[in-house]
């Protein structure tokens, strides 16, 4: 256990000086200007961490800004390396002194140090996850991880997408550690979803780990029903909400990668089977509203994936059994799914039934030809129809001159008379 023997007088002196080195950076107009101050803190602080508290020292809010800015991605690695190294001997005495707390220094330091990592140099990467990550924070009083946790794997996560194996190692064993230190794994995931679901940057590389990590549906069909539970309960926190909204977004997003990783997850861990019971009904529903919106991109290895979640066949040319009690399953969510996406009761702007209607013929082109259009179609006919009429009734102020109108020449399209016509299957 440290003892703190320093007198007043000293500790004031101590407090002068770094105040000092502090002010001696005001005036600095390059990089080059504030390297000699990163080292003169670093040297202070060597020489007296054996005899301070750092965390009840009084310019610690003007220090912790000071490091934060030297911690710009401008700034060459030199700078970040020693200023990596003021806050690894920053921490660790506060970790001693405060019985293994942080208490409110740990929000004053991550406020720079946390988004650091997403701009640092491999060999930066590598110092904060064994140095600050692994010799420091793991250390610290679980309640207090707790607290952080999100803030820390919020900047991890990015470290993923580096295609450096020694990094994707190091993050991958601090995340094996952050679980420990965390009790279960039912925590760690829960910050993990609910992440992916509100930081749009952190999706692409976040959802590449899920599906290295988390097993398949397959895989969970073989376990007894208690293993199972458990595995759905760690790795699915509030499966229903916050897991299949993520999912919902990171298909939405507009990088193709990201959403085949996606569509690849939910293929996998969720299909749309009756059997299925790991998310509701409703979930399901959800999926499919968001996964038939690809159908307006129409990027053909995202499509193809989207028909083995639907069909269970990559090519709906493929034989497909619509006899098949699952087949029907599926049909009637995709029905459920299309008439929220046509909802009578909402006023639907231009571009939004435009939207929709652009679905629906993403959709014909792909299954037209197949048992299932039909009978889909016509359980929508009336929920189009009617979103139509509204449209009609109060964007076109119920104006006789509509035949140059899109959406109007677009429905009719779907609804017409001539046999010739590739839509004659809505009849």
């Amino acid at each position: 256990i440290k003892i703190i023997f320093m007198s007043n007088k000293d500790y004031d002196k101590f407090e002068k000086k770094l105040l000092n080195i502090l002010n001696s950076s005001t005036n600095a107009k390059q990089w080059s200007d504030l390297l000699p101050m990163t080292k003169e803190i670093l040297s202070h602080l060597k020489k007296n961490e054996n005899d301070i508290d750092f965390s009840k020292i009084t310019t610690k809010h003007m220090l912790a800004k000071r490091l934060a800015q030297c911690l710009n991605p401008e700034f060459p690695n030199g700078v970040h390396e020693v200023v990596l190294d003021i806050y690894k001997i920053l921490i660790n005495n506060i970790l001693i002194t405060q019985d293994m707390q942080l208490m409110d220094n740990l929000a004053l330091y991550a406020s720079g140090l946390f988004p650091f990592f997403s701009h640092a140099s491999l060999q930066n990467k590598t110092k904060f996850l064994n140095e600050i990550i692994k010799d420091n924070l793991l250390n610290i009083n679980p309640d207090e991880l707790t607290l952080c946790f999100p803030g820390l794997l919020a900047s991890l996560i990015p470290g993923l997408d580096d295609n450096n194996d020694s990094t994707t190692k190091l993050i991958y064993q601090a995340f094996k550690d952050f679980t420990k230190k965390l009790t279960n794994q039912q925590t760690f995931y829960g910050s993990y979803w609910t992440l992916l679901l509100r930081n749009k940057h952190l999706r692409t590389s976040g959802i590449k780990y899920l599906l290295e990590n988390i097993e398949k549906y397959s895989d969970l069909e073989k376990m007894s029903e208690e293993d199972r539970k458990t595995n759905i309960e760690n790795y699915y926190p509030n499966i229903n909400t916050t897991v299949v909204n993520a999912l919902c977004e990171i298909i939405k997003d507009e990088d193709i990668p990201t959403v085949r990783n996606g569509m690849d997850f939910i293929l996998t861990r969720f299909p749309l089977t009756k059997m299925n019971d790991i998310i509701s009904d409703e979930a399901k529903i959800n999926l499919l509203i968001n996964a038939l919106h690809l159908l307006v991109k129409n990027e053909s290895s995202v499509v193809r994936r989207l028909n083995n979640w639907i069909l269970g066949v990559t090519d709906t040319r493929d034989q497909v059994n619509y006899n098949d009690e699952d087949m029907k399953y599926k049909m009637n969510l995709v029905v459920e799914a299309l008439k929220k996406i046509f909802d009578p009761g909402q006023k639907y702007s231009f571009e939004e039934l435009l939207n929709n209607l652009k679905i629906l013929e993403g959709f014909y082109e792909n299954h037209g030809h197949t048992k299932c259009a039909d009978f889909i179609l016509s359980k929508i006919s009336y929920s189009i129809l009617k979103c139509v009429v509204n449209y009609w009734q109060t964007a076109l102020n119920c104006s006789e001159n509509v035949q140059k109108d899109e959406i109007i020449s677009k429905t009719s399209n779907f609804f017409s008379k001539n046999k010739n016509n590739e839509f004659s299957g809505l009849l």
